[in-house]
């Protein structure tokens, strides 16, 4: 595994998890996928059973596949102009930073290398390890169709990213800013 910076080498607010088996950081698979219309089809395809379950539970309407890829691209590109922009308020020191777009996951308790999620407008999640304020470790993200994260096999696989970048982590003894450019 490796630690990518993404907008800035120096300050690095925001970096992603590479892993072995994968060519490109998390953060631009997820970037690329968002906003692939042949990727969104064949997904939204393959999870037609969840795609319905949000248009009754979430929607209270039908969202076709057509409609959930644009849906999804527009998404994708204000939630990375989001990002973008943060990301060059937190090295400037900027009141607007990465903290006010990152939340806690529930599950987790911990007060070290806290995993984080940030929201797109509906259904995007990007999922990130916190190392101090303003400091995140995307290691992957989904598009959400479902209540809970463990109810689908997106979910799962994420849990699993946000775990074993976590690790990764640690064995480094990066647990703050000062660790991470270290390594």
């Amino acid at each position: 595994m490796e630690i990518i910076p993404i907008f800035d080498e120096e300050s690095r607010p925001l970096s992603s998890s590479c892993y072995e088996e994968d060519d490109k950081d998390e953060y631009t698979k997820l970037f690329e996928n968002w906003q692939n219309p042949e990727f969104l089809e064949s997904f939204f395809n393959e999870n037609k059973t969840d795609l319905e379950n949000y248009n009754k539970n979430v929607a209270k309407r039908d969202i076709s596949i057509k409609e959930a890829i644009e849906k999804t691209i527009i998404e994708a590109k204000l939630l990375e102009k989001k990002l973008l922009e943060l990301s060059e308020n937190s090295i400037k020191g900027n009141i607007s930073d990465l903290d006010s777009m990152f939340f806690k996951l529930n599950k987790y308790k911990e007060y070290e290398l806290i995993p984080q999620k940030a929201y797109g407008e509906t259904w995007l999640r990007i999922y990130a390890i916190q190392l101090e304020s303003n400091v995140y470790v995307i290691t992957g993200g989904m598009i959400k169709l479902t209540l809970e994260m463990k109810d689908s096999d997106c979910g799962r696989t994420e849990l699993i990213k946000i775990n074993r970048t976590k690790s990764y982590l640690k064995e480094l003894g990066c647990t703050d800013l000062d660790g991470l450019k270290e390594n």
